[in-house]
């Protein structure tokens, strides 16, 4: 690809994988289990109905692709719990940790794809883009695998408010870039946020297939090596 300056990447299952695939309970799950106050619900299910409710009521308050940051979900559920008398934050402090902590515990980064980007931050200035519902929870997942100055700049939809595919957040990428829009390559797992929203912006594009989904007529690689291929030669 020529005149290529920047590369953006996604971040979660692009650069920064999990061990297994959340499912959509798992987050409710990783913020109960062995938390030290599940007493305050009958049971996890009990726990689940009300973070789903706590989830609907959340996106219904927001506008489409607004974001918010994950503990105040928690918050509702907590806020919303009859037996909870007191301590409503020291007990949301502790779901909220107990989620984060599990979360990261979950979280690495491939050799290849630490290679690949060691390798194009040779050629190419790097930056992510992502959603990510942790207020600089990017910045300490990177930093926690020695890749957070492998990249210069992080916009995350908690940090600049709106999330992909919002066009806004692309746009706000584009600007602290320095670029030109068609100067840059976007690169991530979701055909949708990663692949044609960005093309919408004025960006290039590259779909990371990992799971050999069929599409056709699209610029796609399947894995970090074909990347490398691809923009190295």
């Amino acid at each position: 690809m020529k005149n290529i300056r920047y590369i953006f990447f996604d971040c979660m299952e692009t650069i920064i994988d999990l061990f297994e695939l959340p499912t959509s309970s798992d987050y409710a799950f990783w913020s109960y289990a062995n938390s030290g106050v599940e007493q305050y619900w009958q049971s996890f299910d009990d726990y689940l109905e009300r973070y789903n409710i706590a989830k609907k009521l959340m996106n219904d308050s927001y506008d489409t692709y607004q974001e918010y940051e994950l503990k105040q979900r928690i918050e509702v559920v907590v806020n919303a719990t009859e037996s909870i008398k007191q301590d409503k934050k020291e007990v949301t402090n502790r779901l909220y940790d107990n989620y984060w902590n599990t979360y990261k515990s979950k979280c690495f980064i491939k050799e290849e794809v630490r290679d690949a980007v060691l390798q194009l931050k040779e050629k190419y200035r790097l930056a992510i883009v992502s959603n990510f519902m942790v207020m600089n929870g990017i910045e300490e997942l990177l930093n926690k695998n020695n890749m957070r100055n492998s990249f210069e700049f992080i916009v995350s939809s908690i940090g600049f408010g709106w999330r992909k595919p919002d066009p806004r957040i692309y746009k706000y990428a584009i600007d602290n870039s320095g670029c030109e829009a068609q100067e840059i390559l976007f690169i991530g797992d979701d055909y949708e946020n990663d692949y044609v929203a960005p093309r919408k912006s004025g960006m290039n594009s590259l779909w990371l297939n990992k799971f050999h989904e069929k599409r056709d007529d699209i610029d796609q690689v399947h894995d970090f090596y074909e990347i490398t291929q691809k923009l190295l030669g």
